[in-house]
C-alpha cells in the first residue's frame, strides 16, 4: 500500500485472544476459543479474513494462555504468503481483563513499541461482516480536527427481540448524534428501570436515549488508550466504567471517547460467542448466509487445509471425499467435513459434522455440533449437543440438548445422557482451585466423568444449546450475571497473608490519619503486586473498617448506629471501587455475615450495617434478596444466621415493598 494511502487507513489490529469467560470450562483449559470450530472452521479464520478484508496489514493476537497452539495454527497456514496479512502472537499470561491484556503493548517489539499508531481492537469470539472504511475515515477526520480523540466504538442497531442481544448486551447508551460523543454507556443487569446521572447536557445541544444499539466490541483506539490504561490499573472493560471516567462530568481526562453507528444492512452482523446458546446461534448464521461473504463455500479460509466445500439448496455444504449411502438423509442448514462416512437411514439436518467422521446406521443428528474424528455407532441420537474430537457414542445411545462431549470423551452403550452437562476427562478440585485429571470414569462412560465445574462456571440452563433467547425470558430468569468480567480466580478469595497486608494498610491509614486517595492507591499496588481481583480486597478492608463501628466496645445502640453512619459514609468512596459486580456485594453481606457472628450482640447488630450500605448503592436490593433466599435454607442448621435473618426481615420487608410500588407506577 502507498504510504499516502496508508494516511487515510489504519493497517494494524490488535486482537485480544481471550474473552476472560468461562462458560466453556473446562474444554478452553486445553482449546482457545479463537480456536474453536464455527461450521468447521476455526474461529481466528473469520477474523483473519474479516481483517484482511478490511485493509489490516499487521494482527496481533493478545493470549493469555495456549500461544503455542494458536503459534503453531498460524505456521500451518501461512498467511503472510497467501493472504499478505502478519499475524504475530503476543503474550499477556497474567492479564485477567481486557484492559490488563491492552497494557502489554506498551512493552518492546523488536526493539520498538509493539503500538505506536492508531490500531483497530477486538475480540477473540467476533464473527462480523461489518465494514470498516467508513468509521475508519470517520475517526480520523474526527482526530485532524480534535486532537481529544482516545477511542471510536462501532455500534450496530439491534433491537430487543435479536436472539443474539444477551443480558450484557442490554444496555442504555446516551449520545450526542451531532458530535457523536458517547455521554453515557449503562448496562441494565437485568433492570426494568435505571437512573441516569453524572453527565451535563452540552449547550445547544440535542441528546438521544438508544436502546437499540449493540456493542459490537470492535474499537478504533489511538495510542492514548494505552497510556491511559497503564495510569489506571483498574480498568478492565472497554465499556461502561472506563465510559464513564473518560467522558463523566468529574473526568480528568482530555481525550473523549466517541461512537460510529454501522448501518448498512447488506454488512452489520455481528455475532459474539459469549456462551454456547450463542456458539449454536453464530453457526447457524453462518450456515445461512448471514456474515456473507464469510460463507463456508468460499474456500478461502484455512489456506493450508484446501477446502473444498460446495453450496447446494436449503444451505447443505460438503467438502470432497464424502461417502454418502444411498438411504441416509442429509437435511436443511447442514455442513459436513471431508473424508465423513454416513450409513444407512441416517438424518443429518441443522448440523454440523467435522471431519474423517464416522457416523453409523439408523442415527439421527438434530441441531448438533460434531466435531473432527468422532464416531457415532449405529441407532444413536444426537440433539442440541456438542462433540468434541475424538469423541465415541457407542451403539444406542441418547445425547440430549445441552450436552457438551469433551476430547476423547466414550459414552457406553445404550446410556442416556442426562441433559445439560459437561462430560470431560477433567474435573474441578476445590482443593487444587483447578481443573484436574478426573480419577475415575462416571457411571456410563468408558472414559470421562460427568464433570464437577467451579461455582463461577456454572451455566443456567437458558445458555446452554436449545436454551431459550434472553428476550424471551421471564423476570425470574433473567438474574444478571456479569460474564465480562468475570476472570479466572481463586476459589477462596484470598490468602491470609494478602489480608492481613490489606488489614495492616487500613489500620495505618486510620493511624496517621492518611487521606482516602493515597489509601486507595496504597491498596492498589498491593493488589496488582498480588495479581488480585477488585472484589477480593473487601475480603481484609471489610473488616477492618467495621471494627471502627464497634471500637471501644460499646454497647448502646443509638451510639452504634451513629457509629455505622458515620464509618459507611467515610469510607464508602473507597469501597466502591471494589465492587464492581453483583458478586462483589454477595461477598460484602457475606463478609458482614461472618464478621456478626462472632458474638451474639454482633448478630443483633447485623441488621443495622444493612440500611446504610443499601443507601450509599454498596449493595442493592437484589444482593438483599439474595442473601435472604441463601439465609433461609441456612437458618435451621445455624442459630446465629436464623438470628440475623429474623432482624432482618423488617428493612427486606420494605425493600420488597418499595420494589412493588416502584413496579405498580405507571410508565
Amino acid at each position: 500500500m502507498k504510504e499516502e494511502d496508508k494516511a487515510r487507513v489504519i493497517t494494524r489490529a490488535v486482537v485480544v485472544g481471550d474473552s476472560f469467560k468461562r462458560r466453556f470450562k473446562p474444554m478452553t483449559n486445553r482449546i482457545p476459543k479463537i480456536l474453536m470450530p464455527v461450521a468447521n472452521i476455526p474461529i481466528i479464520e473469520y477474523l483473519i479474513n474479516y481483517l484482511s478484508d478490511n485493509n489490516i496489514e499487521e494482527v496481533y493476537i493478545l493470549c493469555t494462555e495456549h500461544r503455542q497452539l494458536i503459534d503453531d495454527y498460524l505456521k500451518k497456514q501461512k498467511y503472510r504468503s497467501l493472504r499478505k496479512i502478519m499475524v504475530t502472537t503476543a503474550s499477556c499470561e497474567n492479564a485477567l481483563s481486557v484492559g490488563a491484556a491492552l497494557r502489554s503493548l506498551l512493552d518492546t517489539f523488536a526493539g520498538k513499541p509493539l503500538i505506536s499508531e492508531d490500531f483497530i481492537v477486538l475480540r477473540g469470539d467476533i464473527i462480523t461482516n461489518m465494514t470498516l472504511d467508513k468509521a475508519v475515515k470517520e475517526h480520523l477526520e474526527r482526530k485532524s480536527l480534535n486532537d481529544k480523540c482516545m477511542m471510536t466504538k462501532t455500534f450496530v442497531r439491534m433491537c430487543y427481540g435479536n436472539r443474539l442481544r444477551t443480558q450484557e448486551d442490554d444496555l442504555l447508551v446516551l449520545t450526542d448524534p451531532k458530535s457523536k460523543l458517547i455521554v453515557q454507556y449503562q448496562k441494565l443487569r437485568g433492570e426494568s428501570k435505571v437512573q441516569l446521572k453524572g453527565f451535563t447536557i452540552p449547550s445547544q445541544s440535542q441528546l438521544e436515549l438508544r436502546y437499540d444499539l449493540y456493542d459490537t466490541r470492535i474499537d478504533i483506539c489511538t495510542p492514548d488508550l494505552l497510556y491511559y490504561l497503564k495510569d489506571n490499573f483498574d480498568c478492565k472493560e472497554l465499556n461502561e466504567g472506563f465510559i464513564s471516567d473518560v467522558n463523566g462530568v468529574d473526568s480528568l481526562v482530555d481525550s473523549k471517547v466517541y461512537y460510529y453507528e454501522h448501518t448498512d444492512p447488506k454488512s452489520s452482523y455481528c455475532g459474539i460467542i459469549h456462551n454456547p446458546l450463542l456458539y449454536d446461534y453464530v453457526n447457524r448464521d453462518v450456515i445461512k448466509r448471514f456474515a456473507y461473504p464469510l460463507v463456508v463455500d468460499s474456500n478461502l479460509m484455512c489456506p493450508a487445509d484446501n477446502l473444498s466445500y460446495k453450496y447446494s439448496r436449503n444451505n447443505i455444504y460438503m467438502d470432497k471425499n464424502i461417502k454418502l449411502s444411498m438411504t441416509c438423509i442429509i437435511s436443511d442448514n447442514s455442513v459436513l467435513g471431508s473424508d465423513t462416512e454416513v450409513h444407512d437411514q441416517t438424518i443429518i439436518e441443522n448440523s454440523v459434522i467435522g471431519r474423517r467422521c464416522n457416523i453409523g446406521a439408523n442415527v439421527r443428528i438434530s441441531g448438533s455440533y460434531v466435531w473432527s474424528d468422532v464416531v457415532i455407532e449405529d441407532g444413536c441420537t444426537i440433539t442440541e449437543a456438542i462433540l468434541c474430537e475424538n469423541v465415541v457414542v457407542r451403539k444406542g445411545a441418547s445425547v440430549p440438548k445441552g450436552v457438551i462431549l469433551d476430547k476423547s470423551v466414550v459414552v457406553c452403550p445404550n446410556k442416556n445422557v442426562p441433559m445439560n452437562v459437561h462430560v470431560s476427562l477433567y474435573t474441578y478440585s476445590a482443593k487444587e482451585k483447578a481443573y484436574v485429571e478426573a480419577g475415575e470414569n462416571s457411571e456410563g462412560f468408558e472414559r470421562g466423568t460427568i464433570c464437577e465445574l467451579n461455582k463461577r462456571d456454572h451455566l443456567p440452563d437458558y445458555q446452554h444449546i436449545g436454551g431459550t433467547p434472553y428476550y424471551q425470558l421471564n423476570p425470574s430468569q433473567k438474574e444478571f450475571m456479569e460474564e465480562e468480567d468475570e476472570p479466572e480466580a481463586p476459589e477462596q478469595p484470598t490468602s491470609d497473608n494478602f489480608i492481613s497486608e490489606l488489614k495492616s494498610t487500613i489500620e495505618r491509614a486510620v493511624e496517621n490519619n492518611y487521606s482516602k486517595e493515597n489509601t486507595k492507591m496504597e491498596i492498589l499496588s498491593l493488589r496488582l503486586s498480588e495479581n488480585k481481583l477488585p472484589g477480593e480486597c473487601l475480603y481484609g478492608l471489610l473488616p477492618c473498617i467495621l471494627d471502627q463501628c464497634f471500637v471501644g466496645g460499646a454497647k448502646d445502640m443509638k451510639v452504634v448506629v451513629g457509629r455505622i453512619k458515620k464509618v459507611i459514609d467515610e469510607w464508602k468512596d473507597l469501597l466502591k471501587d471494589f465492587i464492581h459486580e453483583p458478586i462483589d456485594e454477595d461477598s460484602v453481606i457475606e463478609i458482614l455475615e461472618d464478621y456478626c457472628k462472632a458474638s451474639p450482640f454482633l448478630q443483633s447488630c447485623f441488621h443495622l450495617l444493612l440500611p446504610p450500605l443499601n443507601q450509599e448503592e454498596l449493595i442493592s436490593d437484589e444482593a438483599v434478596f439474595r442473601w435472604k433466599q441463601k439465609a433461609e435454607a441456612e437458618s435451621s442448621t445455624s442459630p446465629a444466621v436464623a438470628t440475623m435473618l429474623k432482624n432482618a426481615l423488617v428493612f427486606i420487608k420494605y425493600l420488597e415493598e418499595a420494589e412493588e410500588e416502584s413496579d405498580d407506577e405507571p410508565n
